[in-house]
């Protein structure tokens, strides 16, 4: 007999794919009427919790999904992990292709030390605005989704594009330039988006599943024509996508990748979950950017992880990867067991952006300018309206 973890793997309908290189005869069902994004917007005095996000968004999943023969029997979520004194300040939730996809805005502007309380209150209330406009940025950008799924013809294995998961952070710094006039210096950005998606189960119950991270940085002067913003460059990056949480049995990484460590203008491309027949049936993971060195820190059958760092010094005059927008990816591909429903769990996802000073572009960093840190950081697990 089959048991219930092991049918949600068995039941499948046709395979969606979104965000990927697949090439094929794309059919679909009949058109549905738009479905308008789940918005939450919080602030310190009224954060929105954890208990807020998963219960609107499953009463959300079920109105539009639950009942329908054309929909997936199950997709995946994700729940923001906050400590100290971040918030979650906006949450938004729509469909793509079929499947949800979110979108998690922390605030992290905890106060420093020798501000007046109504010093950091205005620092806060900018963070937060800033996170009401991301939120209303991705509502308008998936005003009216389909919750239909579409098929893919010709590819085997077949995948379900199982939906994805996005957070977004900013760094800022504070300061004092003349006595009691205090400004606020967007340091930088960083995002970083989940991909997930399940492909068919073996004889023996298990199934295939496949992560895909797309991390964003910003440096300063990207986001803000501010002068003093400008001087900040990107330092560093870090993202990671551990699954060993919910499967620390029967967890086979079957491929991942970049593999190797390389400092160089980074050209890196690779195809998971192909057919035998050729590539059209998988999900490409790829990236081209300027002088910067990548570290695989991940580890054998458990985590794909990746450090990148930036040009400094001489360097930075043969590279333009730290003053602009940088866009990396990593992938990873497992076969496993469905994770218990006690732990639900599918992997942990993380992402660090370093933002430092350049005092007059000589490459000098300025003592008085601190290098700047921020992170992100959620679980993704499965969430079944079987």
């Amino acid at each position: 007999m089959i048991d219930e973890s092991r049918r949600r793997f068995l039941k499948h309908g046709a395979a969606t794919i979104a965000g990927t290189s697949l090439i094929g005869s794309v059919g679909s069902v009949a058109a549905d009427p738009g479905v308008d994004p789940l918005v939450l917007k919080g602030t310190r005095e009224r954060p929105i919790s954890i208990d807020d996000i998963e219960k609107r968004r499953e009463e959300y999943l079920r109105k539009h999904l639950e009942g329908r023969s054309d929909t997936l029997d199950e997709v995946v979520v994700g729940t923001p992990s906050v400590s100290g004194d971040e918030f979650v300040a906006g949450y938004g939730l729509a469909f793509e292709n079929g499947a949800p996809v979110e979108f998690i805005r922390p605030v992290s502007a905890p106060g420093e030390e020798g501000w007046t309380v109504q010093d950091n209150k205005q620092r806060e209330t900018a963070a937060i605005a800033a996170a009401h406009e991301s939120v209303d940025s991705f509502a308008s950008s998936h005003s009216g989704g389909s919750v239909s799924t579409s098929s893919v013809s010709g590819a085997e294995p077949t995948w379900d594009f199982m939906g994805w998961i996005e957070l977004e952070n900013q760094a800022r710094w504070t300061y004092a330039p003349w006595g009691n006039n205090k400004r606020t210096v967007e340091c930088g950005k960083i995002s970083i988006k989940a991909e997930v998606h399940r492909g068919p189960a073996k004889n023996d119950g298990r199934a295939l599943w496949i992560g895909k991270l797309v991390a964003q940085q910003w440096p300063g002067h990207v986001i803000s024509s501010d002068k003093l913003a400008q001087t900040y460059r990107n330092a560093g990056l870090f993202m990671s996508q551990d699954w060993y949480e919910g499967h620390a049995e029967a967890l086979e990484m079957t491929e991942f990748g970049p593999k190797i460590d390389k400092t160089a203008e980074l050209n890196w491309s690779l195809t998971v979950g192909a057919s035998k027949a050729g590539p059209e049936g998988g999900i490409t993971a790829s990236y081209d950017v300027p002088r910067m060195r990548c570290t695989n820190v991940s580890k054998n059958d458990r985590s794909v992880a990746h450090e990148y760092g930036y040009p400094s010094g001489t360097l930075e005059r043969s590279s333009k990867a730290s003053r602009q927008r940088v866009q990396v990816e990593n992938v990873g591909e497992f076969v496993m067991t469905p994770p218990p429903r006690q732990q639900r769990t599918l992997f942990g996802l993380e992402m660090t952006g370093e933002f430092e000073s350049i005092r007059n572009g000589s490459g000098f960093v300025g003592p008085d300018y601190p290098s700047k840190q921020v992170s992100v950081g959620a679980d993704v697990s499965p969430l079944d309206l079987a």
